[in-house]
């Protein structure tokens, strides 16, 4: 699994970043469209939309496997050296703080969880360190 530093610099061995993206579905097909010209094949394809994912809305395993998708297509955008840092993508992640907020380990182990929306610098996209993904669409 890729991993990355956070915005305060590399992160220690044993610990982990959580960041939880929520937006909606028709946001992600609007970045995902945004993208595809910039970084062609090295963008999974959007999971399928339309009258049988409003008819299975409910589905757990339907919603999992969304969610696996876009936690993928995330993952390929901070990997991309050019799309990761488009304007498109930092606003998508909430980008607009200044202002980083430090957030205390929610757990004995070190894994911390806060917001894309708390990171103050574009550094939080470099690679070395533990970095774990969450997105929630609707």
């Amino acid at each position: 699994m890729p991993t990355y530093s956070s915005p305060r610099g590399p992160v220690e061995e044993g610990f982990t970043h959580e960041y939880v993206i929520s937006r909606r579905f028709s946001e992600f097909k609007q970045l995902h469209a945004a993208l595809v010209p910039v970084m062609g094949d090295d963008l999974t394809p959007l999971p399928a939309d339309g009258l049988m994912t409003l008819i299975l809305a409910d589905n757990q395993a339907l919603l999992d496997e969304r969610k696996e998708v876009l936690t993928q297509i995330v993952l390929n955008i901070l990997n991309h050296p050019v799309a990761r840092d488009l304007p498109e993508v930092l606003e998508f992640l909430g980008h607009e703080s200044i202002n980083a907020k430090v957030m205390a380990p929610t757990t004995a182990s070190g894994q911390c969880t806060g917001s894309i929306r708390k990171t103050s610098s574009p550094a939080w996209t470099s690679i070395s360190g533990s970095f774990r993904t969450s997105v929630v669409s609707s």
